[in-house]
C-alpha cells in the first residue's frame, strides 16, 4: 500500500531506529499485524498543514499518542536531557532540513 511504501522509506531514512527513543525497528514491528511503530507528523498537521515527506518520521505508537498535537520541543519540555539526546540523534539520522523541524522555532 502507499502507506507501507512511505513507512519503508522513512524506516530506511532513520536507519531502522526510532528517532524519538533510539529503539531499533524490525520489519515485523513496522509492518506486522499489530505494528509497534507508525508514521507521525513531526510538526502536527493541524498546526502547519504540511503533509509532505519532510514533515514525517517514524515513532513508537504509544509515544505518538502521548505526543498528540505537540511539537517535539513542546513534548519534551521539562525533560531537557531527553530532548538533547533526541536532537543529537536526529542530527546524525535525518536530512538537515528535516531535522530542523525538531527544534523549538520550527513552524
Amino acid at each position: 500500500s502507499r502507506t507501507d511504501i512511505l513507512k519503508y522509506k522513512l524506516w530506511l531514512e532513520c536507519g531502522k531506529v526510532c528517532p524519538y527513543t533510539n529503539r531499533s525497528i524490525s520489519c515485523a514491528q513496522l509492518f506486522g499485524e499489530h505494528p509497534e511503530f507508525e508514521i507521525e507528523d513531526i510538526i502536527p498537521y493541524s498546526r502547519c498543514l504540511d503533509d509532505s515527506f519532510m514533515n514525517k518520521t517514524l515513532c513508537e505508537s504509544k509515544l505518538n499518542r502521548e505526543k498528540g498535537k505537540q511539537t517535539p520541543a513542546e513534548f519534551f519540555q521539562g525533560r531537557e536531557s531527553d530532548y538533547q539526546q533526541l536532537k543529537d540523534r536526529i542530527r546524525h539520522l535525518l536530512h538537515y532540513h528535516k531535522s530542523k523541524r525538531f527544534y523549538p522555532d520550527a513552524r
